[in-house]
């Protein structure tokens, strides 16, 4: 699978963003930042103080959560 700046495979730890700025991130078969969960896996995406923006989706993750952040398209945090 091809992703942006950021590919993370299932571990134990969760993928952490914290004071980034991704800007014109992108892939052509996903979004700019994957996170993938697996059975034996709770992989969780957080997004810390940070800034997010492509022109469209930016993140692909089953559970991430963003707070204090600016991500285009939208969303909590």
């Amino acid at each position: 699978m091809e992703a942006g700046a950021i590919y993370s495979e299932p571990t134990f730890d969760p993928t952490r963003l914290v004071n980034c700025t991704l800007y014109g991130n992108s892939a052509e078969d996903t979004g700019g930042i994957v996170a993938h969960r697996a059975v034996y896996s709770d992989l969780y995406l957080s997004v810390v103080n940070s800034i997010l923006w492509n022109p469209g989706a930016e993140i692909k993750s089953d559970s991430w959560s963003a707070s204090y952040s600016d991500i285009q398209g939208g969303a909590t945090g």
